[in-house]
């Protein structure tokens, strides 16, 4: 029996029990981000949950949904205690790394799904990139305080590390540095070859590095967006830069190598293959020749570590020596003509 307001109503109940519906929980990884300072993972899923797991740590089962399908973006803060994701259903929100929970602010929500999120070091702002808008939001309340309109879709975002400028980069090639503050709407621009593909401040706030789909790499002045510095080293796209801590380095990272520039003149020092552990996978400077990395594989395994650039090749074992040495030829009875093809061997 149920009552609403003077009405009553009395339900007649089956009388055989009713199976509930069983509802699979999609638990691949759709976006990922890797905390610098604190060795914090966040994995996005596309059943619109967040997982936060420590480096070296385990995905963990999760209670909490934050969007209505999949994230789409991720970044982390673990110095304040804070994630930030973005959706295909072009919210953004905000989470405690506490309780793993997201909070009640969220963002004045797009027109389309969020391709990137950002957090300001000092954990006052939430940017989101969503098409060709990039919206500033404060992290306290969720109310907009900068908007910009870029030329392309917006395809990278970084904060300065004083939180008082955000740098855009779009599918244009064209780099945006704006300033926050509302008294000061000062915006200077630079163009790239090609798309951009990362961006990333020095440590004392005053240039940008900025990578491109083509290989390219140019230190921007932060304050009028002029060219520092320009490098064009690789033919393949650039996935990932940053600066060390100290400012010295800038660590990149290929499709298929991770690689240490000295700046200013980004004179590479030392280079390494590295396989991804998945598509989606997230970098971190550690020092000036290492990088931390993350990611999750097609098996929802969580893969993480540090790549020395430095360090020395592994010692070759005598196993592999005797396999370098031996007479694949005549073992496979196959050799190799002008053309590469295999052919049969004739000793």
């Amino acid at each position: 029996m149920t009552q609403s307001g003077t009405a009553l109503k009395l339900w007649r109940l089956p009388s055989k029990p009713v199976t509930p519906r069983t509802s699979t929980v999609d638990d691949s990884p759709t976006a990922i981000a890797l905390d610098r300072a604190n060795d914090v993972v966040a994995v996005g899923l596309a059943s619109g949950q967040l997982q936060v797991v420590p480096a070296s740590g385990a995905r963990s089962s999760l209670s909490f949904f934050g969007h209505r399908g999949a994230i789409t973006a991720a970044a982390l803060n673990g110095a304040r205690g804070l994630a930030a994701t973005g959706g295909s259903d072009g919210m953004v929100r905000v989470w405690d790394l506490g309780s793993s929970a997201p909070t009640v602010v969220v963002a004045q929500p797009a027109d389309a799904p969020v391709a990137i999120a950002a957090l300001s070091s000092d954990g006052r702002y939430v940017a989101s990139a969503s098409g060709r808008t990039v919206r500033v939001a404060t992290v306290a309340d969720g109310r907009v305080a900068a908007e910009l309109a870029a030329e392309g879709a917006v395809t990278a975002l970084a904060f300065a590390p004083d939180s008082a400028r955000i740098a855009v980069g779009d599918a244009t090639g064209a780099v945006v540095i704006a300033a926050l503050a509302p008294e000061a709407r000062a915006r200077a621009t630079a163009r790239l070859d090609a798309a951009v593909t990362s961006l990333a401040f020095a440590p004392d706030g005053n240039r940008l590095a900025a990578a491109d789909l083509e290989g390219g790499i140019a230190v921007l002045a932060a304050d009028d967006a002029r060219v520092e510095a320009a490098a064009h080293h690789w033919m393949q796209p650039i996935r990932w830069i940053d600066f060390s801590a100290d400012g010295g380095s800038l660590l990149v990272a290929t499709d298929a190598w991770l690689h240490a520039l000295a700046t200013p003149l980004l004179k590479p020092t030392h280079s390494k293959l590295f396989v991804w552990p998945a598509s989606s996978t997230a970098f971190t400077p550690k020092s000036a020749t290492s990088a931390g990395f993350a990611g999750v594989d097609a098996g929802g395994v969580l893969a993480s570590g540090v790549v020395d650039l430095a360090a020395p090749p592994r010692a070759v074992t005598p196993e592999a020596t005797a396999l370098v040495a031996r007479d694949w030829s005549t073992a496979l009875a196959l050799a190799l003509n002008d053309n590469g093809d295999p052919v049969p061997f004739d000793p």
